[in-house]
């Protein structure tokens, strides 16, 4: 009997260590360290660390900690949408996210929160993240190097992520994703990742970002799509890598021609040869594009088969940053 109570009590002293190991204490992350990888949305100039936040060694303006872990870093002026080129309940959103009043006491949960998804729809994300890591995994440059989420929402990308890489950056332009963020960084003791309040159309990265990942999100026209991809290229480091996806046109052709209810709204699919149009314009010459099913488990033989007779749900697109040489 003492014989198995203690095993109990050993099995039960390594579980609380390896608790105690994962969820610890918070600490801030150190703002001097964030500070090498951002820059100023406006000057495209270097941040230093001021008594409230992050200085622009330009123009002056500070940029502050929201929280602890929370950078709030906006440039001074929202983007000028092209109202006849985005769906009109993006543009609704996008002027409503530079608006809305700063409340910490919202709890309001972002789109894709685990809280209010099924487990279907989360077995289907858990599948797009495993293969979206697979890709990264196989790129060439630092596997473990500074990793970015453009959009990242509820964090599907960015809580994984913060497993293995040394600095993670988890970005949104939603105050709900970002607090939502925040919030379950802190209560999992994660001092390797920092939540930025920023809008991907002027983000705050210069060529500093090995790791990107920008996914459900190339889905509002080319005018956007076009401006994203931009984005993208500029912050990623030499060498770095993204991964990014687009809904396939062909996955479900009478949905898109209105022959069936409509599940997508005003948002955009697109062909390969339209994707690959697109990758070409945002000046990428090196990717690699690959179909994507994410209703079916890869692990199972089911997913070879339904790879077969299905058109792809998603192309996935790793973009690699060519390595500059240095003088």
């Amino acid at each position: 009997m003492y014989t198995g109570l203690r095993r109990k009590l050993q099995r039960v002293g390594r579980q609380t260590a390896a608790t105690d190991v994962y969820i610890r204490c918070a600490m801030p992350p150190d703002p001097a360290e964030i500070a090498r990888y951002l820059v100023c949305p406006d000057e495209a100039a270097p941040l230093a660390q001021d008594s409230s936040g992050l200085r622009c060694v330009r123009c002056s303006r500070v940029f502050p900690f929201r929280k602890p872990n929370l950078l709030e870093i906006l440039p001074s002026k929202q983007a000028a949408i092209s109202t006849s080129e985005v769906p009109s309940e993006y543009e609704s959103a996008y002027i409503q996210a530079y608006s809305g009043v700063w409340e910490s006491s919202d709890d309001a949960l972002p789109f894709g929160a685990s809280e209010t998804s099924s487990a279907t729809v989360m077995k289907r994300r858990e599948h797009h993240t495993e293969e979206v890591f697979r890709l990264l995994r196989e790129a060439p440059g630092d596997a473990d190097g500074v990793f970015c989420d453009l959009s990242a929402g509820a964090g599907h990308t960015t809580f994984v992520a913060a497993r293995h890489s040394p600095l993670v950056f988890h970005c949104d332009l939603s105050a709900a994703a970002v607090r939502y963020a925040s919030a379950k960084a802190a209560r999992m003791g994660l001092d390797n990742m920092v939540i930025v309040h920023a809008d991907y159309f002027r983000p705050p990265f210069r060529n500093s970002i090995q790791q990107l990942t920008c996914l459900d999100t190339l889905i509002r026209g080319p005018w956007h799509e076009e401006r994203l991809l931009a984005s993208i290229r500029q912050s990623l480091a030499s060498g770095g890598s993204a991964v990014v996806d687009f809904h396939n046109w062909w996955h479900n052709p009478l949905r898109r021609l209105g022959l069936l209810r409509q599940n997508f709204g005003e948002n955009r699919s697109y062909s390969k040869r339209e994707v690959l149009r697109l990758l070409k314009q945002a000046g990428f010459d090196d990717f690699a594009v690959s179909g994507f099913i994410q209703e079916a488990d890869p692990q199972r033989l089911s997913a070879r088969v339904l790879r077969r007779v299905l058109p792809a749900t998603r192309f996935m697109v790793r973009l690699t940053s060519p390595a500059r040489t240095v003088r």
